[in-house]
């Protein structure tokens, strides 16, 4: 039980990691595209 546990919980970080990386590189995206439709 305690390993699936542990499985579980691994997962579920990095699942969370993962989002969170991915929501600022699309933050990020989005950003730039902004500035650049304002420069030009």
């Amino acid at each position: 039980m305690s390993e699936w546990a542990w499985v579980i919980l691994g997962y579920a970080t990095t699942a969370t990691a993962l989002a969170g990386y991915v929501t600022v590189l699309v933050h990020r995206m989005t950003v730039l595209r902004r500035r650049a439709e304002e420069s030009q």
